[in-house]
């Protein structure tokens, strides 16, 4: 008799024994005992031959794919004899015994498995031998249903005589398949979440490298080499450069295979031309999604008879192309190449798209940096020739000011003792004015030199102090006793030249201002403002009007007439260069006649 007169429905008569209870709560414990998906499908086919049958698959459908996902027998030199029979293999005839059952979502009983229903089922003499010394006899399918779908088959396989499957057995295969379903749901979906939290950690440590470099290059190479093999056994990087894809990396285990698919790639360069694949990617920054590569495709795609053996020698099952784009412009694509059909899905292909996009923003603020340090360079090598310009500059014109400087000095002195007893009182007058005069320019390039040598000055940073070395100041211009004020044990970071400099500044301008004053005073502390460690010089002089404070750190800015207050106005423009080279900031405080207070911080 042919498969379809061996081909019945089978009924379900229901669960009435309390055997089958017991044996059914065992089982529900045994499906519960473990969330790996393919233990699962071991204890489903496990559990059928314990009290079924001899023989068991278990068979299931994915992306339309029908595939033997697990199988058992109960006889272990039975199983040695099926591991060298291709039991993962499937006939046209099974396959499509199995999508009926899954279509019907109904169970089905083939019996008395012979010569005639294997020819039927389309199995091939060799494997008909094979299922003939096994013993086959008969076939039970139950579908395996699960939230109203059937994602698969339980098939229980008899090859021990001729055994009939009763009502009650395809009752107790149905409530099993209706569990195992449920518990294979369950194990595919804490599958599926922990591949997503794989793929995730994937995409955070592919993160972290793009980040841990500027040089693209090697940052990019390093991501290849941690996503393989567990996400491909190859993966390639392009970059587009002058319309054409510039390799930047190929990764695989073996670096010899590096080394091979190097050579393939020089010897056979990628065609811009080409409707698919890479230069589709690069032209058009749409991914590439090949979830199954054939040898036809391969084929058709090769340049030449070398070009596709070497490529078949690659072993490339499965493709994803994505691009690496920035601002919506596309700069190079990232290939991931798995041996395995059907290897990659959307989940892959999502995961390979976000580390596309986030590998060109890596590679954007990297070529973004490198074209800031050439700028900077650039910039730098001109700002140091403008110095070195502008320091011969401001030395000729100090040398080239100063002979006639001494020539207006040394003739207004010549001429006061020569000549003072012709010229009168008013000539006199004149010539001083002009000595003084000229004294005064000559005060004034001596402090421009000082303020233009400030800015380059190399800094020796260490313990200064601040106290001790305001006391010493104090007294080696000639305070009076009693004036000064120093809080004791003030110690900061800097550089006791510069440091030197700018309390020299502060006290002499202060000492400037007081020493007209009835009780002149002058005070040098710290105090805290806003958390910041502030350090001050305080005097009880003229004062000034805050609302020119910011003018006092200007070169030649001042608010008092020179002949009432003499100095160059360089003073606390050296002071404001100083504390900037330090890190920190100057402000000043006061009002008319009731004094000033100059703050200055040490950022260092």
């Amino acid at each position: 008799m042919s498969l379809e007169g061996r081909v019945r429905d089978a009924g379900s008569a229901g669960i009435t024994v309390t055997d089958d209870f017991r044996f059914l709560a065992e089982a529900s414990a045994q499906l519960a005992s473990s969330l790996d998906y393919n233990q699962t499908l071991r204890n489903v086919a496990e559990l059928l031959v314990t009290r079924i049958c001899e023989m068991a698959s278990v068979f299931l459908v994915e992306d339309g794919k029908v595939s033997v996902a697990a199988w058992h027998h109960a006889h272990a030199e039975k199983r040695e004899m099926l591991e060298g029979m291709g039991t993962r293999d499937i006939s046209p005839g099974v396959e499509s015994l199995v999508r009926s059952t899954i279509e019907s979502c109904k169970s089905m009983v083939v019996d008395r498995i012979d010569d005639e229903v294997l020819a039927d089922l389309g199995v091939s003499e060799t494997k008909a031998d094979q299922y003939r010394r096994v013993g086959i006899s008969t076939f039970l399918l139950s579908p395996l249903v699960t939230h109203g779908r059937a994602i698969g088959v339980l098939c229980c396989i008899c090859t021990e005589g001729h055994k009939e499957f009763t009502d009650s057995d395809v009752a107790l295969v149905e409530e099993i398949a209706r569990r195992a379903a449920t518990a294979v749901d369950h194990a595919r979906l804490f599958e599926r979440t922990r591949y997503a939290e794989e793929i995730q950690r994937h995409l955070n440590d592919a993160t972290v490298t793009l980040n841990s470099s500027l040089d693209y290059e090697t940052t990019l190479a390093n991501v290849a080499a941690v996503l393989v093999p567990e996400l491909a056994t190859w993966i390639a990087v392009h970059m587009l450069e002058d319309g054409a894809p510039k390799r930047v990396t190929v990764a695989h285990e073996d670096p010899e295979k590096v080394k091979w698919a190097n050579e393939i790639s020089d010897r056979y360069p990628t065609d811009m031309s080409s409707p698919r694949g890479l230069p589709l990617v690069l032209r058009d920054g749409v991914s590439e999604f090949y979830p199954v590569i054939t040898d036809e495709m391969l084929q058709e795609t090769a340049r030449d008879e070398e070009h596709l053996r070497m490529v078949l020698e690659m072993k490339v099952g499965s493709v994803m192309i994505v691009p690496m784009t920035v601002r919506d412009k596309v700069i190079g694509a990232i290939t991931f190449v798995s041996p395995d059909q059907g290897r990659y899905t959307q989940q892959e292909l999502d995961f390979a798209k976000e580390l596309g996009r986030r590998a060109g923003i890596a590679v954007d603020n990297a070529q973004m940096f490198r074209n800031v340090e050439r700028l900077v360079a650039e910039r730098t090598q001109e700002l140091q020739a403008a110095n070195k310009e502008l320091e011969a500059f401001a030395y000729s014109v100090s040398h080239d000011l100063r002979a006639p400087l001494r020539s207006i000095m040394s003739a207004s002195m010549i001429v006061m003792e020569d000549y003072g007893d012709r010229i009168g009182e008013d000539g006199k007058a004149e010539l001083k004015r002009s000595s003084a005069a000229a004294k005064r320019m000559s005060a004034l390039i001596d402090d421009l030199l000082e303020y233009s040598r400030l800015g380059r000055r190399e800094m020796n940073v260490g313990d200064v102090d601040l106290s001790g070395l305001a006391r010493l100041i104090g007294t080696e211009i000639g305070l009076l006793e009693g004036v000064l004020t120093v809080q004791p044990n003030m110690t900061v970071k800097g550089d006791p030249s510069l440091l030197r400099v700018l309390l020299t500044n502060h006290l002499e301008n202060a000492w400037k201002f007081v020493k007209n004053k009835p009780e002149p005073r002058i005070t040098v502390g710290s105090e805290l403002i806003e958390g910041t460690r502030a350090y001050f010089v305080r005097d009880n002089g003229v004062g000034f009007d805050e609302e020119y404070a910011e003018k006092l750190y200007v070169p030649f800015e001042r608010l008092h007439s020179p002949q009432d207050y003499p100095g160059t106005g360089i003073g606390l423009a050296n002071v404001k260069r100083i504390v900037h080279r330090h890190g920190g900031k100057v402000w000043a405080r006061g009002k008319v006649d009731e004094g000033a207070t100059f703050y200055f911080t040490l950022g260092r």
